[in-house]
């Protein structure tokens, strides 16, 4: 459905419009959120520092009441008169020390191995506990020690004191004080913050609004899966550095704080705060907006369509002419009266149609004989019809084992290979600035440095070739897929002069390139199965390459063999190009050392060589083929007589 102009102009203004508006909602609320950052980790530094604070002073209170109670006579008489019995003692704690310790909720006294003489509570669990605890042991030796213990969802606070009487230590004395849900609350309403205590496997929270079951609990089933995967979160901060974290728990974005007890006394803790809900205030500014946006959208648009309005006339009249030049019709004109840009490109299409009357003539004869980029570079360039010599790169590039996917493909599934496989190095070609002659069946001739000059049309042609292969390589992953086949290629490459123009009869003509060069590509591409060497180039243009090499594609060359080709009556050198580098250097010296030894008719040393060579890099099958062709010279030297002619190999096959 055809939409006019005015309408895709207004709608493009809009649209920057929009993407403006958006780019102002994203800016301010980018900042906003890096401002309340900032502030949301002073209020987390400051809950810590309360945090520890409160716990230090939990920690002295309880210690000043620990060291009245060490020193209290009745303290001394449980420790010392071994005629009360643990009731008497239990009843003194609890009913005389205990209730003048007022931040104490519990006492134990044990005498000086470490046995039970006196508890407050009466109860042997947390007794049991304690005993465990490694600060346990420092007081039996005579050291202050403290602690943290969580016993049936209770948080339970210790210190012990051992009592020295003289010089001689008749026991310990341990206070115990509930940490509770209270002491939370108050830490949480002072900084605004959310608190969560961890020891072992037990968490205790506060805060925490938006969540189920608000206020003060002990985590349990959902709760402690929730707290579990939070504590792994803030722990691997702490752990990785990082002092402030965030995370994302339900939904919603906590920045958290993670610390670790700096005695053992305080609880590990996590203090947070949740960013999505300190943003919240953010939504009913968006609101308004996104009022103030529709309305800027709506102004926008209707300056947009009335522009528009002012540029139409102008674009219908160019439609129409475009449409006659389409017909062919290169007689039309199109006239626009305004004095803007309007104006001067309607005069530049008029001038366009003029040029393209022109161009219709010679690109009728071009059509019968190029292809589209080259009749543009020809009407372009002003190239005469007719022939020249010039100096050019012929590439051969063939399918090998043709026959074969052609009994194993349908004629469709055929078809369709060769079109993708032709599509893909049709634009390695054209990209090192080759043009393709012809297809031939599975085959491909193309052209470097005709029509188009280029000095270094022997570099681009080698260049192209790999480029081939890589896209070869890429195209084999897809065709395995969906043919269930891959492709090979050879390639053969030759430079030379040729005459390149316009060949054929009045009624088709075809531009094309004649002469050796032409043959002999062809022929070095039927090589490359004999020779196991993807790609072969003659050594004209090894020379050329070597006198125009560029930076970016640095190319050494491996001596093949001489040969004579069919239709030739003089030897020429094939080379194959490989990338050069060091280890490439270090390859090259034994197997032209080698090869030297087999045209000299030294089989066994060859043999020797070869044999070191691929012992080293076993997967050069150049060098497994000349390894096999000296063991069989080797073994019958008449073979050599009968391949080679003055060590020129002479060669009765395509």
């Amino acid at each position: 459905m055809l939409i006019p102009f005015r309408y895709k102009l207004t709608l493009i203004i809009a649209l920057v419009a929009l993407l403006i508006i958006s780019l102002a909602f994203t800016f301010v609320d980018r900042e906003v959120e890096k401002e309340f950052r900032i502030v949301i980790e002073q209020r987390l530094l400051l809950a810590q520092d309360i945090v520890n604070q409160r716990m230090e002073d939990r920690f002295y209170r309880l210690y000043g009441q620990l060291v009245t109670a060490s020193e209290s006579k009745l303290t001394q008489d449980v420790l010392t008169d071994r005629l009360l019995s643990r009731e008497t003692c239990d009843d003194i704690i609890h009913d005389e020390i205990l209730p003048s310790l007022t931040q104490a909720d519990g006492m134990i006294v044990t005498d000086g191995d470490g046995e039970l003489l006196a508890d407050s509570n009466q109860t042997d669990l947390f007794w049991q506990r304690l005993r465990k605890e490694s600060g346990f042991e420092d007081g039996i030796a005579g050291e202050e020690a403290a602690g943290l213990i969580v016993l049936d969802g209770r948080w339970l606070q210790w210190i012990l004191m051992p009592v020295f009487i003289g010089d001689q230590l008749f026991g310990t004395v341990v206070l115990v004080s509930v940490l509770g849900e209270q002491e939370l609350r108050v830490i949480s309403r002072l900084t605004g913050t959310e608190l969560l205590i961890i020891h072992d496997d037990a968490y205790l929270a506060t805060g925490w609004q938006d969540h189920e079951n608000k206020g003060s609990y002990d985590a349990k089933d959902d709760e402690r899966l929730m707290f579990e995967d939070l504590v792994m979160n803030t722990q691997k901060g702490s752990y990785d550095g990082i002092a402030t974290r965030e995370i994302n728990l339900e939904g919603e974005r906590y920045l958290l704080r993670h610390i670790l007890p700096p005695i053992p006394f305080t609880p590990e803790f996590v203090v947070a705060q949740s960013l999505d809900s300190a943003l919240s205030f953010v939504d009913s500014i968006k609101q308004v907006m996104i009022v103030i946006a529709l309305a800027g959208l709506f102004i926008a648009a209707v300056l947009g369509f009335l522009l528009a309005l002012g540029v139409s006339s102008p674009i219908q009249s160019l439609q129409r002419a475009t449409r006659a030049i389409a017909d062919e019709d290169f007689s039309h004109r199109v006239t626009i009266r305004t004095h803007d840009e309007f104006h001067e490109l309607g005069q530049a299409f008029n001038d366009m149609s003029e040029s393209l009357a022109e161009k219709a003539k010679i690109r009728s004869a071009l059509d019968k004989s190029v292809s589209h980029d080259v009749a543009e570079h020809l009407l372009q360039k002003g190239v005469k019809l007719g022939g020249e010599t010039r100096e050019v790169t012929i590439l051969f590039a063939d399918i090998r084992s043709f026959t074969f996917l052609s009994e194993q493909l349908s004629e469709n599934q055929l078809l369709e290979l060769l079109n993708a496989y032709f599509a893909r190095v049709n634009g390695c070609i054209e990209k090192y600035h080759g043009t393709i002659d012809k297809f031939i069946g599975d085959a491909i001739m193309a052209i470097f440095g005709a029509p188009f000059d280029d000095a270094k049309h022997a570099t681009h042609a080698i260049q192209a070739a790999q480029a081939m292969y890589q896209a070869v390589a890429e195209f084999n992953e897809e065709a395995s897929d969906r043919y269930g086949c891959e492709i090979k290629i050879g390639i053969g490459i030759c430079s030379g002069k040729v005459i390149a123009g316009m060949v054929g009869s009045s009624e088709r003509l075809n531009y094309t390139v004649i002469g050796d060069a032409v043959n002999v590509a062809s022929r070095l591409e039927g090589l490359t199965k004999e020779y196991a060497a993807d790609l072969i180039v003659a050594e004209d243009t090894k020379n050329a390459v070597m006198h125009t090499q560029i930076s970016d594609c640095p190319v050494d060359f491996r001596r093949l063999d001489r040969v004579q080709v069919l239709g030739k009556t003089v030897g020429l050198d094939i080379f194959q190009p490989i990338k050069a580098s060091k280890s490439v250097d270090e390859r090259l010296q034994p197997y032209h050392q080698a090869l030297d030894l087999m045209l000299s008719q030294k089989f066994n040393k060859a043999v020797y060589l070869l044999e070191k060579y691929t012992l080293r890099w076993s997967s050069d099958r150049v060098a497994q083929r000349l390894l096999e062709r000296c063991n069989d010279f080797a073994k019958h030297p008449d073979h050599f007589q009968k391949d080679y002619s003055k060590g020129i190999r002479i060669l009765d096959f395509k």
